[in-house]
């Protein structure tokens, strides 16, 4: 039945495994701070060296120019997938050590749903005209103020968790509750109209733009705080696990709070391409720019020039590569066990490199169209399409 079919797809819960590559839940935070602010900020030197006024310039308005457009979207898509890890990390922490009525299950849902729609806010960019961004400001606008207002509540509950429970520094634990009683102040000065004007100080719109980045850097600097706490009280960590029969004898086995198997992973990869293709084939003809010349019919990329395909595409691209890329690095550790030498394992390894470039290759497709840089949008499908072609072959 389909829901059989959907329960294929559930992380599953608590198992024993053998670990083979990881790291630690510090080093995931860390990661995952890296990723999102370093998006804005590599944004943000990318628009004062096109020449644009430094002082100051939304978020939103950094992700419209080339190349930072591109940049955010391959950086947000795969930063969330990281972000949402650090509060797998959280969930399971608060699941053994949480003497609170705020249900885990409650503060893992409003945490996913914030970097769910972080995750599109890159992909549908604020300009509705610009050729690089091909957006929509209603909605971006929308999809920004969710995750910062949901986020920001999942940090009240859960600083209010962290203040309850006995683990955790006295420092650390009110450090949680001050940065999110600011992170939501913050989000107040950005959403209200009475700050979008305020020249007669000499201040000008610039708060908005101040107030927005200062939230991001609390959200990021929150999370890392949190999960340095649940890493402190428990080794937390996330990698790829040897989960077989083979595996349970072995010393070194590590205790298994979530996980997906390879297998489906795989399908999940799948999923996101079929589906992908399949609907932006039928948007494209509802819309009618389908097919592109009468009575021939159309090449992939001619879906994902305009809405809502380019925003299909730019998310849908990058989430599949970041968790096909999890699928050839299980493939590896696979072939490492193989191995029958140090040519073997150079083979392997060269092939992981080369899958890695090639699914790159797909991002660049999905995230920068044919009419947004031709050239570089043909560099990707020759990264992918060459690289899938010589990575089977090999």
């Amino acid at each position: 039945s389909l829901l059989q079919k959907l329960r294929s797809f559930e992380v599953k819960m608590s198992a024993m495994g053998q670990l083979e590559h990881g790291a630690d839940a510090a080093m995931c935070a860390v990661r995952a701070c890296w990723l999102m602010s370093g998006c804005i900020a590599i944004s943000y030197a990318i628009w004062v060296w096109e020449g644009y006024p430094a002082w100051l310039p939304s978020i939103s308005q950094t992700w419209v120019i080339p190349p930072a457009n591109y940049i955010s979207r391959f950086m947000i898509g795969n930063g969330c997938d990281v972000f949402f890890i650090c509060n797998l990390f959280l969930y399971s922490f608060s699941k053994r050590d949480c003497g609170t009525t705020v249900k885990p299950e409650l503060l893992l849902s409003m945490a996913g749903g914030a970097i769910l729609c972080l995750s599109w806010v890159a992909a549908v960019c604020e300009s509705d005209t610009a050729v690089s961004c091909m957006g929509n400001n209603a909605l971006h606008t929308q999809l920004a103020e969710t995750f910062f207002w949901l986020y920001d509540l999942r940090m009240l509950l859960g600083a209010y968790v962290t203040l309850t429970r006995e683990k955790g520094g006295v420092w650390r634990k009110w450090s949680s509750v001050l940065l999110a009683v600011v992170s939501v102040l913050l989000s107040a000065v950005r959403s209200s109209p009475a700050f979008l004007d305020l020249s007669h100080l000499g201040i000008g719109s610039n708060i908005v733009p101040a107030a927005e980045r200062i939230n991001v850097w609390i959200i990021t600097l929150w999370t890392v705080n949190e999960v340095g706490i649940a890493a402190t009280a428990e080794r937390f960590g996330y990698g790829a696990v040897e989960m077989s029969s083979q595996a349970s004898g072995k010393t070194g086995n590590v205790e298994v709070l979530a996980y997906l198997t390879t297998k489906q992973m795989a399908n999940l990869v799948v999923a996101f391409y079929v589906t992908l293709l399949f609907l932006s084939s039928l948007i494209g003809l509802y819309l009618g720019y389908l097919p592109k010349v009468p009575g021939q019919f159309w090449f992939i990329s001619d879906m994902w020039t305009l809405p809502p395909n380019n925003w299909l595409s730019r998310w849908t691209a990058v989430q599949g590569a970041h968790w096909a890329g999890w699928v050839q690095y299980s493939l590896y550790l696979a072939s490492l066990k193989n191995s029958r030498g140090p040519a073997d394992t150079a083979k392997s390894r060269n092939l992981f490199g080369l899958s890695l470039i090639a699914l790159f290759g797909l991002s660049v497709v999905g995230i920068c169209s044919e009419i947004e840089n031709l050239t570089i949008h043909c560099v990707g499908a020759f990264l992918y399409i060459g690289g899938g072609d010589l990575f089977m072959l090999v």
